[in-house]
């Protein structure tokens, strides 16, 4: 895959920490319409345009993301 010329390619762990976690919260009252995307393995393999998530189907509220 080519990358745009402004674009370069890193590793993960070069930009992020990595590691396992909690299980996914499971509870509604940390979802919400417009929040922040979370990635779950069945969004990996959604039928999408291209090779890029820019949507998934949940998302997580601002204090969802605070907890951990």
């Amino acid at each position: 895959m080519s990358l745009p010329e402004s674009w370069r390619e890193v590793r993960l762990s070069d930009i992020c920490e990595l590691g396992s976690g909690d299980g996914a919260p499971q509870e509604e009252h940390w979802f919400v319409p417009d929040g922040n995307l979370f990635v779950r393995t069945s969004d990996v393999s959604t039928l999408r345009s291209g090779v890029y998530i820019i949507n998934t189907r949940d998302k997580l509220s601002d204090t969802a993301l605070r907890r951990v």
